[in-house]
């Protein structure tokens, strides 16, 4: 599944990495042309539970455009939760810190130039391991799950932040997005996809040039 996107375009390697004993896959892409010292960003993408996995078309996406930008992805399979629960637990945040922690070895990787971003479930598994992600230098959040957001300290930072979500979202509803962004002390930028509803199936281009564009901003020098 690549949403459309000719994949050929960027060079990507599968990877593994290893979150309390067991193995994570992962693919590391970026531009065909790949140069020492580039910036880079972990994508993490919906539930696991519900079908979400690292080739999801919003995830294929951002990685495209960001590889178009010159900025090198990481983006992996969360490892299903063992009680089947739709809740981010400590290993989802485990796997978000590790990831980070993997593209900043990564050979070709400023680690001083790196973000996140994360769709639906993974945007709430970033919100939950912002403890982890002090070296992040932006976040990028796709339909982050509003109480995740209101208990998260997104309003308290000063970095480059951004959230996007759709228009006709009936799970994470703009209006209501608008409501807790703007009641933020440091409000992140709020960009709302019209038409677009919690799958963004049409969409995908759109959302993944926004972040793209977002990320590469604060990035690229």
């Amino acid at each position: 599944m690549n949403g459309g996107y000719d994949t050929s375009s960027m060079r990507q390697t599968a990877i593994e990495f290893e979150v309390d004993g067991e193995k994570v896959d992962g693919v590391m892409a970026g531009p065909v042309e790949q140069t020492r010292r580039m910036p880079a960003a972990v994508v993490c993408h919906p539930h696991p539970v519900f079908g979400g996995t690292m080739n999801s078309p919003v995830v294929i996406a951002v990685c495209y455009e960001l590889a178009q930008m010159g900025v090198a992805t990481l983006r992996f399979n969360f490892r299903r939760p063992k009680d089947g629960s739709p809740a981010v637990g400590e290993g989802a945040v485990r796997d978000v810190a590790t990831a980070f922690w993997v593209i900043r070895q990564w050979d070709h990787v400023d680690p001083e130039r790196c973000a996140i971003t994360g769709y639906s479930f993974g945007a709430a598994a970033v919100l939950k391991a912002w403890a982890h992600l002090d070296n992040a230098k932006a976040v990028s959040l796709i339909s982050p799950p509003l109480n995740a957001l209101r208990e998260s300290r997104l309003g308290d930072d000063h970095r480059a932040r951004q959230i996007v979500v759709g228009d006709d979202d009936k799970l994470v509803r703009a209006g209501e997005m608008t409501g807790i962004v703007e009641a933020m002390r440091q409000p992140p930028a709020l960009v709302r996809i019209a038409g677009g509803d919690h799958f963004l199936a049409g969409h995908e281009k759109e959302v993944g040039q926004t972040v793209a564009k977002f990320l590469a901003n604060s990035l690229v020098r």
